[in-house]
């Protein structure tokens, strides 16, 4: 009779064979013995599998026991995940993650030898999936870059048709990143497919690129980048002015800079215009006064000394010199 004996580490595990025998003798009512040549204590789930079989009625199995024999003789010592062995038999310990099988190394001299990885095989790629489904990137600003998830291993990325211009897959890593240069306003469906020698799997995701706008802010209406945004005051009511920002995009997207202008109250322009009037009267009418007064006081001091010059001359004497007296000698 020919039958297979299996193991798992985990439930979900792809069983592991490490017993195959093609033509077993099977005695009635006897017990059976055979050595593995595969250490199997790092299994925990076990399967026997009959194969093929001579007999015509079914083959019933009682009980299946395990029997761990201390290796006699030349044993080399367990390394890491590698159990202890008998000189020639065979270590083995899971594949690494991704794979299924068993790796291996060989007892010899002692010595565990080198890893033999010849039974380990890819396990088929499942779950592809990115951090969103649907993604609007705005135009000209660069994306976060978006890392794909899925189980076990994939060697190889590809899309069923280019991306928007100026983003790029990473065929290794499937990871998209890149800056958009071209506008795309409807969602275009995009097939990312991972796989590796065994198989694939594969997500569809939906791409747009627009322009980016700038969002309402205060009293200014949502606009495109590039744009400036001006509001006339009188919306508000009894108001003079206009005010203007620029939507530019930024380092982290759309935003607004360069705020001009000033929305100025009516009322508060005549009171200024009042109070304006109010200043150049009294500045006018203190220098009329003052004018007025160095006019009064000018004319004052003319009459005053007309008067002295007059009284002067008529009060005053002509003086007639004396001849000089002759001496006589």
């Amino acid at each position: 009779m020919g039958f297979s004996l299996m193991g798992r580490v985990d439930p979900t595990d792809p069983p592991m064979n490490f017993v195959t025998s093609a033509n077993t003798m099977i005695v009635n009512r006897e017990i059976i013995r055979f050595d593995s040549p595969i250490n199997f204590i790092s299994f925990r789930y076990f399967h026997w599998q009959i194969e093929t079989s001579p007999y015509s009625n079914a083959v019933k199995l009682q009980s299946f026991l395990f029997y761990y024999c201390k290796a006699s003789g030349d044993a080399c010592p367990a390394d890491g995940v590698y159990p202890s062995v008998g000189e020639g038999q065979v270590s083995p310990a899971l594949c690494d993650y991704g794979f299924k099988g068993f790796q291996y190394r060989v007892c010899s001299g002692g010595v565990l030898g080198e890893v033999h990885s010849d039974n380990c095989t890819y396990l088929i790629p499942e779950n592809l999936l990115y951090p969103k489904s649907n993604y609007e990137f705005v135009l000209g600003l660069a994306i976060t870059e978006q890392t794909p998830m899925y189980d076990n291993l994939i060697t190889r990325f590809s899309s069923d048709r280019a991306l928007p211009a100026g983003l790029t897959l990473n065929t290794q890593t499937g990871v998209i990143s890149g800056t958009p240069t071209e506008v795309y306003t409807e969602p275009k469906a995009f097939t990312i497919r991972g796989e590796n020698p065994v198989g694939a799997s594969a997500t569809p995701i939906y791409i747009s690129v627009k322009v980016g706008r700038c969002r309402p802010i205060d009293d200014f209406v949502e606009v495109e980048v590039g744009t400036t945004a001006t509001y006339d005051c009188a919306q508000k009511g009894s108001y003079v002015g206009t005010l203007s920002r620029d939507c530019v995009l930024g380092p982290n997207g759309p935003e607004w800079v360069n705020s001009k202008g000033v929305c100025i109250s009516v009322a508060v322009i005549v009171i200024l215009v009042v109070v304006a009037i109010l200043v150049i009267a009294v500045v006018v009418f203190i220098l009329l006064r003052v004018t007025r007064q160095k006019k009064a006081v000018g004319g004052v001091k003319g009459k005053r000394s007309a008067k002295q010059m007059k009284s002067t001359k008529s009060s005053g004497k002509a003086v007639t010199p004396k001849a000089d007296k002759k001496v006589k000698v």
